[in-house]
Order: C-alpha cells, then sequence, then structure tokens
C-alpha cells in the first residue's frame, strides 16, 4: 500500500472505504473501485465508471484486471446512487464469480453515507451509516504518510500532466544549448568503426545513468550531462537498454520527472517512456498512464508504449513486475 515498510490496517468495511481514494489518488465518484487482497495485503485497484457498466457484458473489465494473478478476495466499492452502483456491482460480481475469484465486501457510498451490498440486491442499513473518512484512522495514517486526495480523477490528471509540462524561459534557453552541444558529442562518440562506437556509446550511457542516480538524490544533473543522456535516449536501442536500469522507487520518479521536463517537447518520449515504467514499478498506473500519454505526443510510433499500454490495462503488479525486469 504505500512504500517501505509503511502499513496501514484496516479493522472492518468503514476503514475500507476511508482508505479507497488514498489508494487511487482521488475521489471516486460515480464509479466502481476493485480493490484487489491477498496476504492480508491490497495488492492494487483498478476503477471503472459507472457509466460503462450497464450491461452484463460490462462486467467482463474486471477480469483484465485479475487475470494470471493469484489472489484471497477482491473487494468492491462503488460511488453513486443505489441503483447505477447496485447494476454496476452485480455485472462485476458476475463476471468475477465465473474465474471463481471470491468476493469480501460489496460497498456503496453516496452523499456522506456508507452502505453493505448483498447478493440479493438488498443494502445494509436501509439508511446507511453516516461516513466521514477524515475521521477514521487509516485516513488519518495516509495523512501523517503524506498520502494526498485530489477532489476528482481530471484534477488529478490535470496535476499530473503539468508536472511534466517543459521547462520555460533561462532554463529552456541553458537546455537548448546544451542539446546542440550535446549533439556534436554523440557525433564524436559514433565516429569511426560501428562496433567501438557502439561500445563507446553503451559506456557513456551506462555512466549517465549511475551519474543520475547519485546526482537526483540531492539534486539533479548538470544541463550538459542531462541533455547528453536525453540525447542518448532517443536511440531506439540505447532507449531499451536504459529502461533495464529503471527501477520505480521515489528517487526515479523525481529523476525521470525532471529529464522529461528538460527534454523539451520533441525529445520527452525517452525520459517519459522511463517515467512511466518507474510509475508503475511504483504502483502508481495514473502518472504511468499519463507519462505514457506525453511520450506518444512526441513519439507517436514508439513500441514500448505499447507494451506500457497493455501493462496498465491488465493491473500489472508492481512487485511482479520489478522481479521480471530485474530478477
Amino acid at each position: 500500500m504505500t512504500d517501505n515498510h509503511d502499513f496501514i490496517a484496516l479493522h472492518g468495511v468503514t476503514d475500507i472505504a476511508a482508505l479507497v481514494p488514498f489508494l487511487v489518488g482521488y475521489q471516486p465518484q460515480d464509479a466502481l473501485v476493485l480493490i484487489a487482497i491477498r496476504d492480508q495485503r491490497i495488492l492494487f485497484t483498478a476503477t471503472a465508471p459507472l457509466a460503462k457498466l450497464t450491461d452484463a457484458t460490462d462486467g467482463d473489465w474486471a477480469l483484465r484486471a485479475v487475470i494470471d494473478k493469484t489472489l484471497d478476495r477482491v473487494d468492491l466499492a462503488g460511488y453513486g446512487p443505489a441503483a447505477t452502483v447496485r447494476t454496476a456491482a452485480e455485472y462485476t460480481v458476475n463476471a468475477l464469480t465465473r474465474v471463481d475469484v471470491n468476493i469480501g465486501c460489496v460497498l456503496r457510498i453516496h452523499t456522506d453515507r456508507l452502505w453493505s451490498l448483498h447478493a440479493d440486491g438488498t443494502e445494509t442499513p436501509a439508511a446507511g451509516i453516516a461516513f466521514d473518512p477524515n475521521t477514521t484512522a487509516p485516513a488519518m495514517q495516509a495523512h501523517y504518510l503524506d498520502m494526498s486526495v485530489a477532489p476528482d480523477r481530471d484534477t488529478l490528471v490535470e496535476a499530473l500532466t503539468a508536472s511534466l509540462t517543459a521547462v520555460t524561459g533561462t532554463e529552456q534557453q541553458a537546455m537548448a544549448r546544451a542539446l546542440a552541444s550535446a549533439d556534436i558529442h554523440l557525433a564524436m562518440l559514433t565516429q569511426g568503426p560501428a562496433p567501438a562506437a557502439r561500445f563507446r556509446v553503451n559506456r557513456v550511457l551506462t555512466e549517465l545513468l549511475t551519474e543520475a542516480k547519485t546526482a537526483y538524490r540531492t539534486g539533479r544533473l548538470p544541463d550538459h550531462r542531462a541533455a547528453l543522456l536525453i540525447r542518448l535516449l532517443a536511440v531506439p536501442a540505447l532507449h531499451d537498454k536504459a529502461m533495464a536500469h529503471v527501477y520505480g522507487d521515489d528517487l526515479d520518479i523525481h529523476l525521470w520527472t525532471d529529464l522529461t521536463r528538460r527534454a523539451g517537447t520533441d525529445l520527452a518520449a525517452g525520459p517519459a517512456t522511463a517515467l512511466a515504467l518507474a510509475a508503475l514499478q511504483h504502483g502508481d498506473a495514473l502518472l504511468a498512464k499519463v507519462a505514457g500519454e506525453h511520450a506518444r505526443r512526441s513519439d507517436p510510433g514508439n513500441d514500448f508504449l505499447d507494451v506500457i499500454d497493455d501493462l496498465i490495462r491488465y493491473c500489472v503488479d508492481p512487485q511482479v513486475l520489478h522481479r521480471k525486469l530485474h530478477g
């Protein structure tokens, strides 16, 4: 749920409902949230708009999230009026039970009240219970851990998109000069026989990635080194090699966010793709989606982004992805 050894204990349905907005990063509205649980830990969440869950076959959205995963149970939390949440939950539960997924609690949250939904379509208690998540222990602990909640999904997407906006003013001018120098540097590296040139370029890429990890612990790469790394990431073969150095910790998120901004519009694909991969390993699918879209605007033909899209669509387990990439 949270980084390192920070855990939030949940005791009952009220605690689960209180934590959902912190898990997805925003206050859900007219949506159904799937909460996947194994070994008493929340592995991931997935969200679908109620407007897209109006037909019996629409419940299959949940199958993409749980396919090839070992789960103890799935909880559901619906946000919205009774009729639409009940329909969305019914279709989703039916789809999950077809593939033998155990269903835990099914909740509905609406206008500061909370209900439990049952298989026969009834809700208890009939009038719901008063629900203020801010007064719950999980919410207080989440705030203590600096977990935040945006008012809605659009607000969070806007904030994430803004965080990737290219640098401007004197910073942009300095990076433009550094990128021009990086072109000359790269041309020098690639002179001579191809095997020797490839060796030099690969060595410089590894050096820059290692240097970046160190630099961003206390500051960031100087412009000329950042520019050379950005230029190298624009080379497809080097781009793929660099992805093996993306681990998904807080440092990676900071590093690749900064390099995405400094890359400008034309060269953002490399660092933004790395940011998307880091975000997936970090458990932040929405940031991965925003970063991937940012990268695609710069490089529409980037096949690696199709892989990122598939990983998001199928709710890849961050820990499984990390092990696949790094052993």
